[in-house]
């Protein structure tokens, strides 16, 4: 049985290097970043495929609570099942009082 991945921000850098990685590894990787870089998500998806691993391109704001819970199922749904999740979101929040 396959084991699947969700990975975020993966158009370049770290994220883009773990999904890599773990497709190398024999994951199933689902890949998210936002649609501003949907181009480079795209290349990073076709890469992985062409490594023999099933993947979906996901595009979503992580900064949305109920984004994150629908790319959660997309990626579930599209891969069967998630064994692993990874963020390298560049995202954060300040809070002032």
């Amino acid at each position: 049985m396959s084991r699947n991945a969700l990975v975020t921000c993966v158009a370049r850098g770290i994220g883009r290097a773990i999904a890599l990685r773990l497709a190398r590894d024999g994951l199933n990787v689902a890949v998210k970043d936002v649609k501003a870089s949907s181009s480079d998500l795209n290349k990073v998806q076709q890469e992985i495929e062409k490594m023999g691993r099933k993947s979906v391109a996901i595009t979503d704001d992580v900064s949305v609570d109920k984004a994150v819970e629908t790319m959660i199922q997309s990626a579930a749904k599209e891969l069967g099942s998630l064994d692993v999740g990874t963020s390298s979101s560049r995202f954060f929040h300040l809070f002032s009082s």
